[in-house]
């Protein structure tokens, strides 16, 4: 007896079929194939306990083949998800401190926790051993899931699972050994396969897969989607639902789709040419979007802005720090040569709508194109005022600051009766460069 190492099964999507046809064991499998996927696989107890359904509902009273046959002793793991061998993601592992067979040992990890335990490489054989010998005495073994038979299943499933029927199992040459299931849900084996027995086949489930791009999604994606189907052996006829409704014309095992307009709840279904077993639609693969990147115009020089002013404008795209390249709009087409995140531009000459958007080397590779921002000169307004003024005499007009400081008082007196807006006050000079004349008295008329 030993401790055992305990380590989520994922099983195919797929159903079963019973076909209440007398048959051996090869023709059984040459009709599943032609029909369905296979001869069945049964990868644990709840398939089991959907095949003893499944045979109860047919009627059958005896066994049924299922795809299991006698083939060369090989070690195997007892965990058959091929997934799990193909990632590096990290698993827990459980040590069981109860002695048990090995058998055993498989039977309490499947029903408790996933399997017995894989192992993958030396970091989990190293982890593993640090914990056995740090919790158990010396010299102490435990199972893990590695063993050797010489069963194999009809589709190439490496599928561990074992369901025997009590009694003994006969040794040495298996390879013409075929299982039969019972109505119990128990396996037999059966020596050589001419037996003519009820089937159990399997019709392996659709699923929609992404073939491009890789996700997350964005608006502006044109998305291909793959109808994928397990142990796929031969030609098909596809169809293909959006949001409870068929597409219409789309019966390749691939459609091309386009973000955002046509984010949705996507199935696909096929049939194998010439059947006539209804068609099964896979589960619903919902097709989201991320918005992109939010791009803003920003007005770097304040406004308003004059005729002969040069105005830089600056592509502000807060999210991600690697845009590369800018792209400029003016009234809805590109500005050849401005390709910075700032530009200049001179007015009136340039005048416009002005938007831009952003461009990296990773998805997201660009942003959404900016609102536009509407960059115009105004037109100045001059009008001339004639203001008179009374001082003493000491006090010097023409002197900068004087002028300056009557300039000053004007704009208050101007702001104080309401007088607001952008108006700009300045002297103006008269030929001789004086600002400040005398008036003239008028004489008495006699």
């Amino acid at each position: 007896m030993a401790h055992g190492w305990c380590f989520l099964l994922l099983t195919l999507a797929r159903r079963f079929h019973v076909v209440t046809e007398k048959r051996n064991w090869d023709d059984a499998r040459q009709y599943c194939r032609e029909e369905f996927t296979d001869l069945a696989t049964v990868d644990n107890m709840a398939d089991v306990d959907e095949i003893k359904s499944a045979l109860q509902d047919a009627g059958v009273t005896f066994e049924a083949w299922i795809g299991l046959y006698g083939g060369l002793p090989k070690w195997r793991w007892s965990l058959a998800d091929e997934g799990f061998y193909e990632t590096n993601s990290t698993h827990p592992y459980v040590l069981v401190e109860e002695e048990k067979t090995w058998a055993d040992a498989q039977r309490y990890c499947r029903e408790k926790h996933t399997d017995l335990a894989s192992v993958r490489n030396q970091a989990e054989n190293d982890k593993i051993y640090s914990d056995i010998h740090s919790r158990l005495v010396a010299e102490s073994y435990s199972w893990i899931g590695l063993f050797r038979d010489a069963w194999e299943w009809s589709d190439g499933s490496s599928s561990s699972f074992r369901h025997w029927a009590p009694g003994p199992k006969t040794g040495g040459d298996k390879t013409r050994h075929r299982v039969r299931i019972k109505i119990s849900g128990l396996w037999n084996e059966v020596r050589g396969g001419l037996f003519r027995s009820d089937l159990i086949c399997y019709e392996a489930l659709p699923t929609v897969e992404v073939v491009s791009p890789q996700s997350p999604f964005y608006s502006g994606d044109v998305v291909t989607l793959s109808c994928d189907i397990p142990k796929y052996t031969g030609p098909h006829q596809y169809g293909w639902i959006k949001d409870n409704n068929t597409v219409p014309g789309k019966t390749n095992r691939t459609i091309t789709i386009n973000l955002p307009e046509d984010s949705g709840q996507y199935q696909c279904h096929r049939r194998r040419d010439g059947s006539s077993v209804e068609p099964y639609i896979s589960r619903a693969f919902n097709m989201t979007f991320n918005a992109l990147p939010t791009a803003t115009v920003e007005v770097v020089s304040p406004p308003p802005f004059y005729s002969g002013d040069v105005v830089t404008l600056s592509c502000e795209i807060p999210e991600y720090l690697d845009w590369h390249q800018y792209v400029w709009l003016k009234d809805n087409s590109p500005v050849p040569g401005k390709t910075s995140q700032t530009i200049a531009i001179t007015l009136p000459l340039e005048a416009g709508q002005y938007q831009c958007s952003g461009e990296r080397n990773h998805r997201p590779m660009t942003s959404s194109v900016s609102s536009s921002v509407d960059i115009n000169a105004v037109v100045k307004r001059t009008q001339i005022v004639r203001v008179e003024m009374e001082m003493a005499s000491d006090v010097d007009v023409e002197d900068p600051d004087v002028q300056e400081a009557f300039l000053q008082q004007i704009e208050q007196r101007m702001k104080d009766k309401g007088l607001t807006g952008n108006v700009q006050l300045s002297w103006r000079r008269q030929p001789d460069g004086k600002v400040f004349h005398k008036k003239k008295e008028k004489r008495d008329e006699l």
